[in-house]
């Protein structure tokens, strides 16, 4: 099961915008430190294929994740499906490996588009077990936010990304209170996972700010 499904905003005739990868340690093994150390050289491969991908506040957190003695849940967006390829490629060298002679059971999800997904997999020789469909909201659904702003608020599977502060932002870009990038940056704060994808949010805020009155 995973928080990150819930996203919008992702179109299959735009393949490749964004994907996720989750790593999550089963409970019975949380207090196992050799467990939360191979999460810490996970974390560290994530940061050398991805490092110039992202902003530096994610790659702050990569780093600090990686000398983290209690890491047990790790998961960050790529907008790039080939370096996510090269880190899955990576990680069948010696990391699945060890872990599987160690009987150290730790998941990796991949959310996205299924399509994406799927040649994520193809490509680097994984099998897909299991695949999690979001069927969408239900109920008061009229309350919701809808298009950009929507997009926005669920990139943060938990909800943290609150409308308002998607509106506030977008009226401080309009009277140039802040750049882009700090809108994005602000915009991540709040979700404690990182799975804010920023070349994405940096797209959409700009196109809010350019179209809302």
């Amino acid at each position: 099961m995973t928080h990150t499904t819930q996203r919008r905003g992702l179109d299959p005739s735009r393949p490749g915008e964004e994907i996720i990868v989750l790593a999550m340690v089963p409970k019975s093994f949380r207090h196992k430190k050799e467990v939360s150390a191979a999460m810490g050289v996970l974390a560290a491969k994530m940061l050398e294929f991805g490092g110039d991908h992202w902003p530096k506040w994610t790659n702050d957190r990569l780093a600090k994740a990686t000398k983290d003695p209690k890491l047990v849940r790790l998961e960050i967006a790529f907008s790039d499906l080939k370096i996510v390829e090269n880190l899955l490629n990576d990680l069948q060298k010696d990391w699945i490996p060890r872990n599987r002679k160690l009987g150290y059971p730790i998941s990796i999800v991949l959310t996205g588009l299924t399509g994406d997904t799927h040649s994520c997999c193809q490509k680097t020789g994984f099998v897909e077990h299991t695949y999690l469909f979001c069927l969408g909201p239900f109920g008061h659904t009229h309350e919701l936010s809808d298009g950009d702003e929507l997009s926005l608020i669920t990139m943060c599977g938990h909800g943290l990304i609150a409308k308002n502060l998607v509106r506030h932002l977008v009226k401080s870009l309009q009277n140039g209170d802040m750049t882009l990038e700090e809108a994005v940056e602000e915009i991540a704060r709040p979700c404690q996972c990182g799975i804010v994808n920023d070349k994405r949010a940096h797209k959409i805020l700009a196109r809010l700010a350019n179209t809302e009155k």
